[in-house]
């Protein structure tokens, strides 16, 4: 009686000693796949229409969120918000992504006619003579967020200022 208990039983089987061990091991190789999900790397958008009508183009990143518009570029990056503004400027800049990425985006929000699928990703945007022969790039850099100023002509004399500054205790965005 024992013999026929213990024969029945799925421990004696190849099939069985298999298919545990590929349960255990399929664990450990599904937990490198995971580690990098969610961890989407910086990249510019155009706006089509998935954002306010004032927006050119979108910046998102891991823990950051940027709008870029002719007057302004809103950025959020966790708790703290802030705004760059070019007074004297060129109010109407061209606007332009730069350096176009493999990826493409899709925003599938609202009814399928609000879709805006297969967009283009860039990999930094700049704003063409913000003031005369000055341009001014933003990029990233280890997910976070880089600007930088361009010269673009010999200008005999500009001057600009600053105002404002990063939240305290922190020298990055």
């Amino acid at each position: 009686m024992i013999n026929r208990i213990a024969s029945a039983l799925p421990y004696d089987r190849p099939r069985f000693w298999a298919a545990a061990a590929w349960f255990l091991l399929s664990g450990l190789l599904v937990q490198p796949a995971n580690a990098g999900y969610g961890q989407v790397p910086m990249y510019f958008v155009e706006n089509r229409g998935q954002f306010r009508s004032d927006v050119r183009y979108a910046v998102r990143g891991p823990q950051l969120t940027g709008y870029f518009s002719s007057r302004e570029v809103e950025v959020t990056a966790g708790s703290s918000h802030f705004r760059v503004r070019f007074p004297g400027g060129n109010p109407a800049p061209a606007i332009e992504g730069m350096g176009l990425l493999a990826a493409r985006i899709n925003f599938l929000v609202g009814a399928p006619g609000q879709w805006r699928t297969d967009l283009p990703a860039w990999d930094r945007v700049a704003y063409r003579d913000i003031f005369p022969g000055i341009d001014l790039a933003y990029s990233s850099y280890n997910n976070y967020l880089k600007w930088g100023i361009y010269l673009t002509q010999v200008t005999p004399r500009c001057s600009m200022a600053c105002r404002g500054g990063l939240p305290p205790k922190s020298d990055r965005i």
